[in-house]
């Protein structure tokens, strides 16, 4: 009879932290998504001045901005989230989606505000067809780590080839296009190890603004490259 009431127990147990972890899951796109938002918004903000624009893709605002979003990025990591509040992790990354919209203002001026509009519902579809893929695909991308980081080191080294030494607007489309890809992967295997990740975590409220953050990251990647892609297949 102990035994029994031992492992009822502990499937209770197990059954509450399941709960427990997929609700925190859940949130972890909520945040996600309102960090959209908030870029979105600053985005839109800065694109109704010019003078602001100016500024906003100014050398010494962009250097600092970068420097800024590195410490941030930093802090929200996976050793320093657990000596923040939840409350510090929550202001560090609206901050971070903030300076992201104050940099993204001139997107209105490459593209039309309906076509950005379209391509942020590209971006969300895309998105989340990645993100249900990876309940799919759970083996296969458990072992898919080193894969995306040779994709995003070569991704990297693409860009700068482009950037500095070699820019044409055929480069640019295929280095976006690979971006895409990359990025669509890195969204259903972090999908998937954030809540592999939260299912075996006590801190999964933290958690939820650690996993936001990073699909935050992949969302604003797919949405740029899209826009890069739109850009290049629209240039005269």
């Amino acid at each position: 009879m102990y035994n029994d009431n031992q492992f009822y127990e502990s499937y209770d147990e197990q059954s509450q932290s399941r709960v427990r972890s997929n609700f925190y899951f859940s949130k972890v796109f909520l945040w996600m998504f309102a960090g959209v938002l908030v870029t979105a918004l600053f985005a839109f903000l800065i694109s109704l001045s010019p003078n602001a624009i100016m500024a906003s893709i100014s050398f010494p605002f962009i250097i600092v901005t970068g420097i800024v979003q590195i410490v941030i990025a930093i802090s929200l990591s996976k050793n320093a989230l657990f000596r923040l509040n939840t409350t510090k992790t929550i202001v560090l990354f609206f901050l971070y989606a903030a300076l992201n919209g104050l940099t993204f203002g001139f997107l209105f001026y490459i593209v039309s505000a309906r076509d950005l509009f379209y391509i942020f519902l590209i971006s969300a579809g895309y998105f989340g067809l990645m993100a249900a893929l990876s309940s799919l695909f759970k083996n296969a991308l458990s072992k898919a780590s080193n894969f995306f980081l040779i994709g995003l080191a070569c991704l990297l080294i693409m860009s700068i080839v482009s950037a500095i030494f070699w820019y044409n607007n055929t480069l640019m489309l295929a280095v976006s296009i690979v971006g895409l890809i990359i990025f669509g992967g890195l969204t259903a295997f972090d999908v998937r190890w954030i809540k592999n990740m939260m299912d075996n975590s006590p801190n999964a409220s933290s958690l939820a603004i650690y996993g936001a953050f990073h699909l935050y990251l992949d969302f604003i990647n797919i949405f740029v490259y899209l826009v890069r892609i739109f850009a290049s297949t629209n240039r005269n």
